[in-house]
C-alpha cells in the first residue's frame, strides 16, 4: 500500500542531507570566529602590559640616576618618559598617569602602615584614640607610611606607579567581557642614589 503523499514527503525531508554544512557552520562559526578574535586581543593586551612593565622600570631608573642631569621635575619627566614610550598605543588622548610614593625605612617600609606607639584596646590595628607615628607627616594614621607625591632623597625608597587605560582593538564586539577599555597598572620600587645633585 503506497504511503500517502504527506507521509512520503516527511519521509524524503527526513533523508534529505543538502544544506546541513551550511547549518551546522552558522552554528559553529560565531563561536570560532569569537575565539580566534578573542585570543588576538589577549595577545595584544599582554603586549601592552608588557610593554607598561618595560616603561616603568626604564622610567624609574632614569629618575634614580644622574643620567639625565638633576632634573628639577623629575615626576613630569618620568611621566613624559612613560607617555613618550607609550603614544603607540594611546588613541585619542587615552590618559597615562604616574604616582610616586617614597619611603624612609627602606624596602621593608613599603606597603606598611605607620606604627602604632600606644595601642589602647591591645587589638594591633588602628582604632580611634591610638597613637601614631605621622611617618609620612600628613596629620593622620595612614595604612602606608610613604610619602605619596614624594620623589624622596638620597637613599630613599621610591615606588613608581603607572595607570594605562588601554583600548581592545575589537570595539563593541562582545570580548573582554564587553569592555572596550582595559585598565591596567605597572609598578617598581627603586631606592634613589646616596647623594644629592650638589655633590
Amino acid at each position: 500500500m503506497p504511503l500517502p503523499l504527506t507521509a512520503r514527503f516527511w519521509k524524503r525531508l527526513a533523508a534529505d542531507q543538502r544544506g546541513a554544512y551550511m547549518v551546522e557552520f552558522a552554528i559553529i562559526a560565531p563561536v570560532v570566529i569569537t575565539l580566534v578574535l578573542g585570543t588576538i586581543d589577549l595577545g595584544y593586551l599582554s603586549y601592552v602590559r608588557a610593554t607598561l612593565e618595560s616603561v616603568t622600570r626604564d622610567a624609574a631608573r632614569q629618575a634614580i640616576t644622574r643620567t639625565s642631569g638633576c632634573m628639577i621635575d623629575r615626576s613630569s619627566t618620568i611621566e613624559d618618559i612613560v607617555k613618550d614610550s607609550m603614544k603607540t598605543f594611546i588613541d585619542g588622548g587615552t590618559p597615562v598617569s604616574v604616582t610616586v610614593r617614597s619611603y624612609r625605612g627602606g624596602f621593608e617600609s613599603v606597603g606598611q602602615p605607620e606604627p602604632l606607639i600606644n595601642d589602647v584596646n591591645g587589638n594591633g590595628q588602628y582604632d580611634e584614640g591610638d597613637s601614631y607615628e605621622d611617618i609620612n607627616g600628613d596629620g593622620e594614621w595612614s595604612p602606608d607610611q610613604g610619602t605619596l607625591g614624594d620623589l624622596g632623597g638620597p637613599g630613599d625608597v621610591v615606588v613608581y606607579t603607572t595607570n594605562f587605560q588601554a583600548q581592545t582593538l575589537f570595539l563593541g564586539l562582545p570580548l573582554m567581557f564587553s569592555q572596550d577599555i582595559v585598565n591596567m597598572r605597572a609598578s617598581t620600587v627603586v631606592r634613589n642614589e646616596p647623594y644629592t645633585c650638589d655633590e
